[in-house]
């Protein structure tokens, strides 16, 4: 359920190894999408990518 991909990704946000459990083989998006949240967070091209990260996470 996407929803629920959503939540457990929101839900440990902090927390590396629970993030790790849940999306496995993503951990390296998920860096980049902390970094692109913490840098230029009124960049279209930083909001863009996270967004797609995202997309990519719930599917």
């Amino acid at each position: 359920m996407d929803v629920e991909k959503y939540r457990n990704f929101i839900d440990n946000y902090d927390n590396e190894e629970v993030l790790g459990k849940y999306f496995e083989n993503k951990m390296s998006v998920i860096n980049e999408y902390k970094s692109k949240s913490k840098e230029g967070t009124n960049q279209k091209s930083n909001r863009i990518r996270r967004f797609e990260i995202l997309k990519e996470l719930i599917k």
